[in-house]
This record gives C-alpha cells, structure tokens and sequence, in this order.
C-alpha cells in the first residue's frame, strides 16, 4: 500500500515538475526560435541583395571587356565603368560580409536550440522509460516527435568536402623523391581522412535522429506517411498542425531562402564522391533522386543520408588504407 502511494506521489511530482519545467523552458525556447526567424528573414533579404549586387557587378565587367574589344570604343566611358565596377564591387565586399556574420549568427543559435531541444526530449523520454507512465502515451509520443523534428531543422550546416577526393587519392607517398614531400603527402591524407571522419559521423546523427522521426510517426498513427521536406525557406520548420481529430499533418512553414535541410549540399558530396578511378568508393546502393525536385519524402531524405554515410564510409576505408601502405 505504501508502494503504491509512493509511486503514484513520484508520478504525480513528475508530471508537475515536467508541466513547470515544460513552460519555463518553452517561453525561452519560443523566444530563441523567433530569434531564429527574425535572423533567417534579415539573412535571406541580405542574400537578396547580394545576390543583385554580383549581377549588376558581372553584367559591368561584360560591358567593360566588350568595349575593350573594341578599337572604337570611348575610353572615358571604359574608365567610368570601371570606376563604377570598383564602388559595386566595395558593396559586395560590405554585404558579403554582413552576410557571412548572419550566418555564422544563425548557426550559434541553432546550435544553442538544438540542446535545448535534446534537454526536452530526454525529459519527455525519462519520463516513459521507466515504463509505468500512467498519462496519454499518444499525446506523449507525439511531444517527443514535435521536439524532434524541431531538433532535426536545428542541426548545425554540414559543408560539402573542403578537398578533392579524386586528387586526393592520386597522391602516391611511396613514389615522393624525398622524405619531406612523403610527409606532406601523408599529411594531406591524414588532413581528409580527419574531414571524413567528422562529416560521417555529423551525417550518421542527423539520420539518427531521421530514423526516430520516423519510428515515432509509425507509432503514433497520427502523420502521413509522406512528409515532403522543402529545400526552399519558404516552408522551413518542422510543425505539427492538427487537421482533425484523425488526421495530423508534419509540414514544413517559415524559412531562409537556403537549402534548409540540405539536400543540395548532400547531393554535391555525393558528386564529389563520385571518383571513377577507384571502384571501391563505389557505394554498392546506388542513390537514385533527380537534384530538379525540390520535395523529399522523410524516408526519401533518410536514404539520401544513408549513402552518403555509405560513401564517405567506402572512401574513409580507401584513405585509411592508403596511410598504412605508405609508412
């Protein structure tokens, strides 16, 4: 009997410590999130800008070079074109470097919701873990989804590959004609492998955390199947909206004008990764998905995630080997 009172005075503790942590944590996560918006807009209207700026730049370059081309051509209108080009291209210089501080503003703050997202979910998780919740577990499923999704559009931008895979691995250590150019080659392999390692295991926890999303979405019963994911910022965050009792869409609302899920940058590692002179980089699955549609089912997204880890994981293999044949 004492058993009893205590486990249903420890439920009835967690249940309002959750509730009271759940509303102090949300007012501050709804503030970081509008942090987040307010930051997106600002970046994707500097982007326009820029955008604009580099046009008008590259169309007066044209029209300097063509007039150069031509023996008749006046040169005081060369030189105020080119004058001209010069204060456009200080212009650049000034917006490109507003908008690189955005971005680098906006990946801080994704990193700083991402964990408060995952502090949310583990709390939501501990509290079913033990296996004797008592409340609605649809309802709490459905809040472990919601704050994944979140977390999943909060992840930190994955870069394509800073080097050339293909040159890469024509580099030869053993046939160097000194020790120190060996070195530098070793180096340069060390310096890729240390890039690939980071990029998969940066691709395996976001297909992580895919996988969750979607294992939730089978256990709640609640979502379609095909939840479309949007490269453009025009539908960017994952929601959940509620269109009757029975049927519950995940969608994808407000954004920045940048591939927010990535998908371009995914399928760019793998184009890197496409090394025809060494077969077994060669991913035995083949990815099929044409780069022209924007949308992507999240299992279609999953399968992209896993062959790049595929590949990255072929390639990693390929460069390891190639270290310990050269010493």
């Amino acid at each position: 009997m004492i058993n009893k009172k205590y486990f249903a005075a420890h439920q009835i503790l967690l249940f309002v410590v959750l509730i009271f942590w759940g509303n102090t944590s949300a007012q501050t996560i709804s503030s970081l999130e509008n942090r987040f918006k307010d930051l997106s807009s600002r970046l994707n209207t500097e982007t326009s800008s820029l955008d604009s700026l580099k046009n008008i730049y590259n169309q007066k370059i044209k029209e300097i070079d063509r007039l150069k081309r031509n023996d008749d051509s006046d040169q005081n209108t060369i030189k105020k074109l080119m004058a001209a080009s010069v204060g456009i291209s200080n212009k650049i210089d000034q917006k490109q470097k507003k908008v690189n501080e955005l971005e680098t503003e906006i990946e801080k703050l994704k990193g700083i919701i991402e964990k408060r997202f995952t502090a949310t979910i583990d709390s939501l998780a501990e509290l079913k873990s033990p296996g004797n919740y008592k409340g609605n577990k649809e309802e709490l499923e459905k809040q472990i989804l919601i704050f994944t999704e979140k977390k999943v559009l909060m992840t930190p931008k994955i870069y394509s590959l800073s080097y050339n895979p293909e040159k890469i691995l024509t580099l030869k250590p053993s046939s160097a004609a000194s020790m120190e150019e060996k070195n530098i080659y070793n180096e340069y392999l060390r310096e890729a492998l240390n890039e690939t390692e980071t990029k998969l295991n940066q691709i395996r926890n976001l297909n992580s955390e895919v996988k969750q999303i979607l294992l939730l979405q089978k256990k709640t019963k609640k979502f379609l199947e095909d939840v479309e994911f949007s490269s453009g910022f025009s539908r960017s965050a994952l929601a959940i909206r509620g269109q009757d009792k029975n049927t519950q869409v995940s969608t994808l609302t407000g954004g920045t004008g940048k591939d927010f899920i990535q998908v371009n940058t995914y399928l760019y590692i793998l184009k890197q990764l496409d090394v025809n002179t060494v077969p077994e980089v060669k991913s035995k699955n083949s990815f099929s998905f044409d780069a022209k549609n924007k949308n992507l089912t999240l299992q279609e997204y999953s399968d992209l995630l896993a062959e790049v880890e595929n590949r990255l994981a072929d390639y990693r293999l390929v460069l390891k080997n190639k270290i310990s044949t050269s010493n």
